[in-house]
């Protein structure tokens, strides 16, 4: 194995059993003492902004082990900050899949899409910190890391690019002006295409990693990546000037003047100074 791939598997090390005594002392020591609510962390550098062309303390961020005990304040602290994080990631492919650019679902549907998304990246999440043992066999369902199951980005492109095929085939309704009328029945083909592919994702995790290595080489990997955030780059700046849906298209109805339409409170024409500066 190549020294710069990392390790090949995860070989969890069996911990001693521990009395409910120890247990119990653990639980005490973890909420009723200072240690184990404070511990030592340095948080003013956790809270310290960095400021441009101001000279800068010379120290390195502190690095946690796998199974290192954070005190409780400084977890709490750090999973709010990476839950909000991953607020967007979570949320976005849902609202970009399902709205104008997509298959321009009805409000209603868009926020059951998102709160869905939220659900389900929790549960699966959960799972995947947990790292549950399938009896009888050496295999384990999730990591056994602190890591987070959410929308993937890397769909977006061939759904969208798929979604204007169907509109164009006469799969999805179109109104007489041109306008992309709701198609939930291309959502639920994505949905299903997913669901199948899903299945070739749980063979292809059996493969040993050195053959996979040869199969999706970093020459591949690398150009793959890349190419899903050019092509995103175009749906965030159009967003960062109004909005990348019908309203910022060159030819547009007269409903699309302002973005994201006429009806919507505030609406400004697509590349607005106000909309720039926000």
């Amino acid at each position: 194995m190549d020294e710069d791939q990392g390790p090949s598997q995860i070989v969890p090390q069996a911990a001693a059993r521990r009395s409910i005594s120890d247990r119990l002392r653990g639980v005490k020591k973890t909420f009723l003492t200072r240690d184990g609510l404070l511990g030592d962390y340095d948080y003013a550098f956790l809270f310290r902004p960095n400021i441009p062309f101001l000279r800068k303390r010379r120290q390195a961020s502190p690095f946690f082990g796998l199974n290192d005990k954070l005190p409780v304040f400084l977890a709490l602290l750090l999973g709010f900050q990476h839950a909000l994080a991953m607020l967007a990631g979570i949320i976005t492919p849902p609202i970009i899949l399902s709205g104008a650019t997509g298959v321009n679902l009805e409000i209603n549907l868009q926020q059951y899409l998102v709160s869905t998304a939220l659900i389900v990246s929790g549960i699966l999440s959960m799972i995947q910190i947990t790292r549950f043992h399938i009896l009888g066999t050496p295999y384990y369902i999730g990591t056994g890391l602190i890591s987070v199951v959410g929308v993937s980005f890397t769909v977006i492109p061939v759904a969208l690019g798929g979604f204007a095929q169907m509109y164009a085939n006469g799969f999805c309704p179109v109104a007489e002006d041109g306008t992309k009328l709701p198609c939930p029945d291309a959502y639920g083909a994505l949905l299903g295409t997913a669901a199948v592919a899903a299945l070739i994702e749980v063979v292809i995790a059996f493969i040993p990693p050195r053959i996979m290595l040869k199969i999706f080489p970093p020459l591949v990997t690398g150009p793959t990546v890349m190419l899903i955030g050019i092509n995103l780059i175009e749906s965030g700046f159009k967003n960062w000037l109004g909005g990348s849906g019908a309203c910022s298209d060159a030819t547009h109805t007269a409903f699309f003047d302002k973005c994201p339409d006429i009806t919507a409170p505030h609406a400004l024409p697509w590349g607005s100074p106000e909309y720039l500066g926000t």
